[in-house]
């Protein structure tokens, strides 16, 4: 089953993962006995994962020609995306807030820049969870895609180190093409 998750596309996974998180408020909700932040969380997991299961299945045959390209174009996305699905639960929690100051809070928790519209006491500790690990969940990803995604293109600040010219891989040819056709030869 691993393997399977290993073939679909990485902006698939990241939503996959989006919904999963959305579990964690909804289990402190159900704890505290907030039922209507449980149920609102708990509808936006399951938006999500039903969401990840009707892509899986629709790019189970996605093959990219260039693997590279489609990851920095999938870490693009998923700084465009993911903030629009981590806004579901925050808009049915709050129903009184706007959809773009929804959209720009958790824009700031994933991005891990800390910005908020709203004051602290107005938000139950269920939605500051949700922040926290929104948070979490962006830290993580930088260091996922440094890892990952960056450092084996010799991109992000690791070509320094080697010395080698940045995009380029170990053997000096070039790892991201930039012309619809492929170099031949």
């Amino acid at each position: 089953m691993l393997a399977r998750l290993a073939e679909l596309p990485l902006l698939v996974v990241l939503l996959g993962v989006t919904g999963c998180l959305t579990l964690i408020p909804a289990l402190h909700a159900v704890a505290t006995d907030q039922s209507d932040l449980a149920r609102a969380f708990f509808y936006a997991a399951l938006i999500l994962l039903i969401l990840t299961v009707m892509l899986g299945i629709a790019t189970a045959a996605f093959s990219p020609r260039d693997a590279a390209r489609s990851h920095l174009a999938s870490l693009v996305l998923a700084y465009l995306l993911l903030p629009v699905a981590m806004v579901l639960p925050l808009r049915e929690a709050l129903p009184d807030t706007s959809l773009v100051n929804a959209w720009f809070e958790m824009t700031s928790s994933f991005t891990t820049t800390g910005a908020s519209v709203y004051p602290a006491e107005r938000l139950s500790d269920t939605i500051h969870l949700w922040r926290a690990t929104v948070g979490w969940y962006g830290g993580f990803m930088v260091l996922l895609a440094a890892y990952a995604i960056l450092a084996p293109l010799n991109l992000g600040g690791s070509e320094v180190a080697s010395g080698r010219v940045p995009g380029r891989g170990p053997s000096g040819r070039p790892r991201l093409r930039v012309g619809l056709n492929p170099p031949t030869g």
